[in-house]
């Protein structure tokens, strides 16, 4: 049985439901790909620190 199958469920709550799911899904779309954004951030930050290093470690020996 679906919500809409449900007495009583008329095509103004019908609408609202439907708005709220796309915005749900619109929020979401935007949260995964914050997250992904942000993991390719970090994971760029990553090397930069290590070539950093690697380079103030290499300058300390010589």
């Amino acid at each position: 049985m679906m919500i809409w199958d449900i007495p009583g469920f008329d095509d103004q709550f019908s609408d609202q439901f439907d708005s709220t799911l796309t915005m749900a899904n619109s929020w979401a779309v935007f949260l995964r790909d914050s997250v992904v954004m942000v993991n390719n951030e970090m994971r760029n930050l990553m090397v930069r620190f290590q070539q950093w290093s690697k380079s103030r470690i290499f300058l300390k020996i010589r």
